[in-house]
């Protein structure tokens, strides 16, 4: 008699370490033993793929859970936010209040993920913490992955809610999540913040970017990955209070982040932080700042008639702002919209890389003048430094990559949004603003003829002339956007005198993980469930 394999026995024949299959398993209750109980054993050890589900309840916890090595998904009880019709978090019936002393330890802590992998936390109401000494903290959740040349380990953190214990004076460089060498998205959460205070909710960077160094030395030697997969996206979350999103401050593996904040509330916004934005190559220490930010879609608040701060932060790096809305009320005003500033050029040590005032050794001079200062708001790619003392030393002849500005609206007028104090920084080179008052473009010389800044209409009215750097942006192109509002774009820089051409697609929105999908930059699919070995 002949014996047959099946098309799964074949799978299990030539993927032996793939027979642990992927399942769903439900913790007693929401106390710290019970569900470690199911994701570290004894009653279950958690495989990549599986689900945990937190029961409702409410429970304090005074003692993290550590995972390991695998991408599983951690869910509340409740009703989610989905879609991009919706903001902020759902109604999660499971809440974990901190009481870990000093918070020594973060509530989940999961760490070994590999590019393909990808770790979710879903649906939990995290109501207060108790920590009182930032220096010995750790955040709330803190999530470490590796990088490969094809990508990283993916996260994603939907519909969770923070209260307004959570804040900036009680939590290690101000920040609830810490994200290490990780691509993803942060969707559908609701972050509350107490007046003035500024929460940042996540600090992601990419020290190790595609597997490489540390500090953030290789993000800043690689080409920029403005529109694609390959950054942290912050979307359709509300922050409430004088809440805000950063990143980049902290410790050894920080460095060379690359964000996407787009479709977000900023109910109130901080008057002492930005909204969104990234840290400086300066006083965060050796790591390097923030690689490049994509701003699109959000709408700010501010009621405070002390002002507010710039909503959006580019203390380094390159990027995108546009279609955001600026809102004031009681007597609120905005000290600015963005701020783009070159700190070193400031008092201070600086330490390791030193003043940038013309004789900084890392950066770009000319007659003990500063001229470019290293990753200053409006560089790019330049030559890679390693090590915990920086070298080799020299200017890392980082290219020139302009920050630019179009389409943002401001209720009771609108005035110029980039704000610069930095002598190194100059419009037209090293930022491009809308020109006029942002208003669409009405002809194709019309508010917008292609001489100096940036414009926005339809294709068909772009200028048929231009100076090099302009950029302008195609209202009627692109098929980006999936929520069926909020319209689609393309933008085109003029890359020589007359010479259109297309530069910059935004990222498919929703992110694709918001939909389920187990991958956003190419990582493996997971091998077939409950395989059965058959014998005919």
């Amino acid at each position: 008699m002949k014996s047959f394999l099946n098309i799964s026995s074949l799978f299990l024949l030539l993927f032996p370490l793939s027979l642990a299959a992927q399942g769903t398993y439900t913790a007693s209750s929401c106390n710290t033993s019970d569900v470690n109980a199911v994701i570290n054993g004894p009653t279950h050890t958690a495989v990549n793929g599986d689900t945990i589900i937190i029961p409702a309840g409410s429970c304090s916890w005074s003692s993290g859970i550590t995972i390991s090595g695998v991408g599983i998904s951690i869910i509340g009880s409740g009703t989610p936010n989905t879609g991009p019709s919706t903001k902020g978090a759902g109604t999660s019936s499971t809440s974990i209040a901190s009481t870990i002393p000093n918070g020594a330890s973060a509530l989940f802590s999961v760490s070994g993920l590999t590019h393909g992998q990808l770790v979710r936390i879903s649906l939990i109401n995290f109501p207060s913490q108790t920590n009182t000494n930032p220096a010995t903290g750790v955040g709330a959740l803190v999530f470490s992955g590796s990088c490969t040349s094809s990508g990283c380990a993916n996260l994603r953190l939907d519909n969770l809610t923070f209260g307004s214990t959570w804040n900036g004076a009680t939590l290690p460089a101000g920040s609830i999540v810490f994200s290490y060498n990780m691509f993803g998205v942060v969707d559908h959460n609701s972050i509350n913040g107490p007046d003035g205070q500024a929460p940042y909710f996540i600090n992601a960077s990419l020290g190790s970017y595609l597997g490489v160094g540390q500090f953030g030395d290789n993000s800043w030697a690689s080409p920029d990955t403005l529109g694609t997969a390959q950054a942290m996206y912050i979307e359709n979350n509300v922050f409430n209070s004088g809440t805000a999103s950063e990143g980049d401050f902290g410790y050894d593996s920080a460095g060379g982040g690359r964000f996407v904040c787009r479709f977000n509330t900023f109910s109130d916004v901080a008057t002492e932080a930005t909204s969104c934005g990234g840290h400086g190559t300066s006083s965060g220490g050796r790591p390097r700042g923030m690689r490049h930010m994509e701003a699109y879609g959000n709408t700010f608040t501010c009621s405070s008639s002390a002002g507010c701060y710039g909503p959006l932060g580019f203390n380094s790096g390159t990027g995108y702002v546009f279609n955001n809305t600026w809102n004031t009320s009681g007597g609120g005003f905005f000290n600015g919209y963005i701020s783009a500033n070159a700190q070193r050029l400031g008092a201070g040590t600086w330490a390791p890389w030193g003043q940038c005032n013309g004789s900084g050794a890392w950066d770009l001079n000319s007659g003990g003048t500063p001229v470019a200062c290293l990753d200053q708001p409006g560089r790019g790619a330049g030559s890679y430094i390693s090590g915990t003392a920086p070298s080799p030393s020299g200017w890392t002849n980082e290219v020139l990559e302009p920050i630019y500005e179009w389409g943002d609206t401001q209720t009771g007028g609108f005035t110029s949004p980039v704000v610069s104090g930095s002598s190194t920084l100059s419009a037209n080179h090293d930022y491009y603003n809308e020109n006029t008052n942002q208003a669409a473009q009405t002809s194709s010389s019309s508010p917008f003829n292609g001489s100096s800044g940036t414009g926005h209409g339809t294709l068909a009215n772009r200028p048929t002339s231009c100076t090099t750097g302009v950029a302008y942006w195609a209202t009627d192109q692109g098929s980006w956007n999936q929520s069926g509002s909020g319209g689609q774009g393309e933008l085109f820089k003029c890359t020589s005198t007359n010479a259109w051409t297309l530069s910059y697609t935004p990222y498919t929105y929703p992110h694709p993980l918001t939909s389920g999908s187990t991958s956003a930059s190419g990582a493996t699919p997971p091998p077939p469930e409950n395989l059965v070995y058959t014998v005919q």
